[in-house]
Formats: C-alpha cells, structure tokens, sequence
C-alpha cells in the first residue's frame, strides 16, 4: 500500500543526476535533451522510487543485445479505494523518441504476475497496449504512457502477493486459507518489501491488504476509471480511422485532379459531357457503318504488321493504365503488380524495337518507289 504522494524534490535531483551517469557513460542517444525533459516531466507523477541504471533489454521485446537506460520504480495504482505500487522498469533505447519504449512490470521475489492478464506478458512481465503499439515520436510522451498504464492497472493488478505455504494450524480449514481472493491480491508497495527484505532498516512498515467489500462509492470510481479507459482507446481508434479515410479521400481528389477534371467543375457536369461525346462518337459510327472494308486495310503486308504491333503496343498501355488502377484500389497486391508491369514492359520494349525496323523498311520502299518514279519520267 501506498500513500500516492509525489517523490520528494531530493529523491526527482537523486533520480536526475543517476539519468546523467547514465548519459555520460556512452549511451548514444539521438535526442538527449529530450530524454532529460521527458523523465524530468515522469518524476513529477506516481512514478516514485525512481533509479536509473545502464541495463540490456530483455530478449522479449525484440531487440537483441540492446543496452538500454532503464528507469526502475514503482508505478502507483487505485484498486478498490486502496493505493498500491506495482514495480516497473522501463527502457529507453538510444533511439528515443522514435523508437517507443519498453515497459515491464518487475515483480519481487513475493509477488507474482498474473495469468492471463491481457496486457502483460506472464512469463518476461513485457507491457503491451495500444498507446505503445502506436508511439508516435513527436506527440507521445513517458507520462502519458504511465498515465494509461496505470488506468489499466488499476481496472486488473497485474500482479499478486505469493500466497502463503505455511500449513493451517489444528482446527482451521486449509481451504480458507488457499482462498484465490486472498491469493490474487495487489502487491504492497515497492518501498514496503524492500524493507520487510532488509530488517537491519530501522524503519517498519505494516503490509495492508484491500477491503474485502468496497464501499459503493469506490466500486462506483473503479467502474468509471474502467470505463473511461476504454473509452479514450475507442476514440483513439476512431479518431486514427477517420485520419486514414481522410487521408484516401485527399489521395482521390488529387487522382481526379490529375486526370483532367476542371478544378471546379461538378462530377455531374463531367458526365452530363461525356455522355454527350459518347452520343456523338455512336453517330459517327452509325454514319460510317457502311464503309467498305478496304477503304481501312492496309496496302501491304509489311503495313499491316505495322498496324498490328501499333495496337499491340496500345493495348499493353491500356493494361498498365488499369493495373496501376487495380493497385491503387487495392484490387492486386505489389508483388503482383511488379511482376506483370516487368512482364508486360519487356514485351511492349520488343514490340516497339519491330515497330521501328518496320517504320525503317516502310520508309526505304517509299523512297525506293520515289526514286524509281523520277527516273521513269
């Protein structure tokens, strides 16, 4: 138990001048007047007990062999109207605040974290939520982390006291004693244990345990803290979803932009003209559907392979216009994409080179046939 109090200003100047040991031994910070700031800004909430320290990363959050400045302390917690400290220790990599931080809940040798807790791992004590999930460098910060960390905390205490191994004496019921109530009760605080580990303190402290009925007023405060928890992570999310359509919608407008729509013009405007042109275009073909054949053919054969390779090439144009539309929709992954768009280039970049050499053969028979003219006359 914990009376919530702030950390003393000489415990925030103990804490600050351990950060600077830790800065000055070779850590290689990208932004070390952010982390002064940042913990600074930490020392001033229920993170208490504060040491800093030059520790490796534990293996489970992914980066091996990782040396890290790690703030060890006791996180302050509200369960049934009863303040607790949970021990953390949280790492800051030298790439700070780019790269979020690691949070793990540190228990002593008489606690235990507990099983299934959704945010925190049993077997290394790694913290997860979406507030670490989604660290953004410029805009999230140590204390609203800690802040967060501890609403959760507080709804279900990651850890418990060890229950007791001692044997009942005559005439109790083991049973009572094994209660899982009493079992999975939140940890005393920090400061607490150490002392109880450590007699030769000539300070004593009494470990107390939660009420086993809550007032209602306090069940009533839990409840809220819970649900406004879950409130602000729901609208955390809506508020990122709206961002992302917002963000597609932007993406669109400059699509339709960029092909050809007049700035200003309604979308209505651009159909009512196309189907206008479309009427127009079918009138012409109504007119001319009666134009002989040979009026269109080639002369030649080597115009008509002209010809052919000509829309050869107009067509793989027409598939690679609609393959970066496929992508843009989403219609087609990017593994896909790139592979038909090399295919379809390789093609096309042959069918071009026959395109010349015909366009150079046609152009050498007409000269050929020029010539012959002149000297017949």
């Amino acid at each position: 138990q914990s009376s919530g109090t702030m950390p003393s200003s000489e415990a925030q100047a103990a804490a600050l001048s351990d950060l600077e040991t830790c800065l000055r031994s070779g850590l290689p910070f990208a932004n070390a007047p952010r982390v002064r700031g940042d913990v600074a800004s930490l020392l001033a909430t229920d993170l208490v007990d504060v040491r800093c320290e030059v520790r490796g990363v534990p293996p489970a959050a992914g980066f091996s062999q990782e040396v890290a400045c790690c703030l060890t302390g006791t996180l302050g917690i509200r369960y049934h109207g009863t303040v607790y400290n949970i021990p953390v220790d949280l790492y800051l990599l030298a790439a700070y605040p780019s790269v979020g931080p690691v949070l793990v809940v540190a228990p002593t040798p008489d606690m235990l974290i507990r099983r299934n807790h959704p945010n925190v791992d049993q077997t290394s004590g790694l913290v997860s939520c979406d507030y670490l999930s989604s660290w953004a460098g410029g805009s999230s910060t140590l204390v609203e982390l800690c802040t967060i960390a501890s609403s959760i905390f507080s709804s279900k205490p990651p850890l418990f006291v060890k229950p007791s191994t001692k044997a009942p004496p005559s005439g109790s019921s083991s049973a009572d004693d094994a209660s899982p109530i009493r079992a999975e009760e939140p940890p005393p605080s920090y400061a607490t244990l150490a002392e109880t580990t450590h007699p030769a303190t000539t300070t004593t402290t009494t470990e107390a345990s939660p009420p086993s009925e809550a007032s209602p007023r306090t069940q009533l405060t839990t409840k809220l803290q819970s649900r406004l928890a879950d409130f602000f992570e729901a609208e955390r999310r809506a508020i990122d979803v709206e961002l992302a359509t917002q963000s597609r919608l932007e993406r669109a407008r400059e699509y339709v932009d960029d092909a050809g729509v007049p700035k200003g013009s309604s979308i209505r405007g651009v159909a009512d003209e196309t189907r206008a042109k479309t009427s127009q275009l079918e009138k012409w073909i109504d007119d001319n559907k009666d134009t002989p054949a040979a009026a269109v053919a080639p002369r030649d054969p080597l115009s008509a392979q002209l010809l052919e390779k000509v829309a050869d090439s107009n067509a793989i144009d027409d598939v690679l216009f609609a393959l970066d539309e496929f992508l843009y929709r989403n219609h087609v992954d990017l593994e896909t994409f790139l592979r038909e768009v090399r295919r379809l280039t390789n093609e096309q970049f042959l069918i071009k080179a026959h395109i010349l050499k015909l366009s150079q053969a046609l152009d050498e028979k007409k000269e050929a046939f020029s010539t012959s003219s002149r000297e017949a006359k």
